[in-house]
């Protein structure tokens, strides 16, 4: 499937922001730029988008046709077109995280070319080697970005489609892909233009009157919204089918979706975000009240819901909650990820960038790890506290570990505290205010004067 080379790409790159090891990125660097130099010279992304046009059968043609709309990832029955916005949200994440590797390689002294990485093309002989720097990705994922923005954005709907039918007459396949539409904002892709049109109609304050669902039914599953809003018909793999509200990929919704729409709410309204999560919480009490253990936790609750069956454990349904569903476990990274802007930069440093909800006086997260450390985070609306830092055993922790924090720039006039010491040590770019201390227990704060 043509995302596996961006997935891989994009897990290497989660392993080492945090853990920071330079002798691990040694060893995987050769496979992720493996990786790379398939994505740009097999699936064509040198022209900044990613094409299955060489893979035999995924292509879509709008026709329920044997041998064709082979699937492009994880979402295994959704016919794509060739040029899809599936596979190139993943292509675009991958370019931004082998930046990050490839920065990170040089600032560790671990840029070993002693492996050429080379590719063969499958349909002639000439051979690919790869010289990609962080510059050179860099400039690759902006031309991926902004093609994304006009590509795959459909001016009538005002979101974004999976990309054109592969016929003569072309004409865009748009079934209402909400979790393309969240994902594709959460990787910063949509201009915010885009990013408010987009949420306006997840949120009902739009409506698409074709779609199968609109308005409040969106969130009809409450813990999420739907993967889709118009009926998928023929748009699936030739050797499968089902009808609206039949499957989690036809109206349907699975757990993990609530990462990105907490993300995608967040990159709006911070509070809007913040309100989804507290009914998600609402509804996992619901779910917890009805008394369900172990395999049947959440069973117990749907059980007598005729119009939700679960899917899992050799049952068809059109809620993805457990058995195979493990992606579920990611709805837990939106907090560090849309609240505290947690992050890590390939230099050794961990970056905080906090968006409190105006409900919130703080929040705080403890046992998270950075480069061979345990800490606990606290964030405010004028504060960030790093407490507890302990190696994870003698000499696991980097003496030359920093923290780098970003808080909005405050409108009234304000110093800067770090333990309740003055310091102007700090830069103002923009809207921001930023400071880059060592990592130690220390509680940085904005105090009005």
């Amino acid at each position: 499937m043509p995302t596996n080379p961006s997935i891989y790409i994009a897990a290497v790159k989660n392993v080492v922001e945090y853990s920071q090891d330079a002798e691990f990125l040694d060893q995987v660097l050769p496979y992720a730029r493996r990786a790379m130099n398939y994505l740009l010279y097999q699936l064509q992304g040198e022209e900044g988008l990613i094409s299955t046009e060489n893979l035999v059968g995924h292509y879509n043609k709008g026709l329920h046709t044997k041998g064709s709309g082979m699937a492009s990832g994880y979402w295994n029955v959704l016919a794509m077109p060739t040029v899809n916005i599936y596979a190139n949200i993943y292509f675009y994440d991958a370019l931004v995280a082998m930046s990050y590797l490839e920065k990170m390689a040089e600032f560790y002294n671990v840029e070993n070319f002693s492996e050429v990485v080379t590719t063969e093309d499958i349909k002639n002989d000439k051979v690919y080697t790869y010289s990609q720097t962080g510059e050179s990705l860099d400039a690759l994922a902006e031309k991926c970005k902004t093609k994304m923005q006009t590509e795959f954005w459909n001016e009538e709907t005002g979101r974004f489609h999976a990309g054109c039918y592969d016929t003569s007459a072309g004409g865009v396949q748009d079934h209402g892909y909400l979790f393309f539409n969240e994902q594709l904002i959460a990787s910063g892709i949509a201009t915010q233009e885009q990013t408010e049109s987009v949420m306006k109609w997840i949120n009902g304050e739009r409506e698409i009157a074709s779609d199968e669902s609109r308005g409040e039914d969106i969130y009809y599953f409450e813990f999420a919204p739907r993967f889709n809003t118009d009926d998928v018909e023929t748009d699936f793999y030739w050797g499968y089918s089902t009808t609206w509200n039949g499957n989690v990929q036809n109206g349907g919704a699975a757990l993990h979706q609530s990462y990105y729409d907490l993300l995608a709410q967040a990159a709006v309204n911070k509070d809007t975000s913040f309100t989804r999560l507290k009914n998600i919480q609402q509804w996992y009490e619901k779910v917890q009240t009805a008394g369900g253990e172990g395999l049947d936790f959440y069973r117990e609750y749907y059980k007598d819901i005729p119009d939700m069956p679960l899917q899992g454990n050799d049952t068809q349904g059109i809620l993805g909650l457990d058995f195979e569903w493990l992606e579920a476990a990611l709805l837990f990274a939106a907090v560090p990820d849309a609240y505290f802007g947690l992050s890590a930069d390939y230099n050794n440093t961990l970056c905080v960038e906090p968006s409190l909800p105006t409900s919130l006086d703080f929040w705080k997260i403890e046992n998270l790890t950075f480069n061979g450390y345990y800490y606990d985070l606290s964030i405010g609306h004028y504060f960030v506290e790093i407490s507890d830092i302990l190696e994870y055993k003698d000499g696991s922790g980097s003496e030359n570990a920093e923290i780098r924090i970003v808080f909005d720039k405050p409108s009234f006039d304000f110093k800067l505290y770090l333990d309740d010491k003055e310091t102007s040590d700090y830069v103002i770019s923009g809207d921001q205010l930023i400071i880059t201390i060592p990592f130690e227990d220390i509680k940085v704060e904005i105090k009005k004067v």
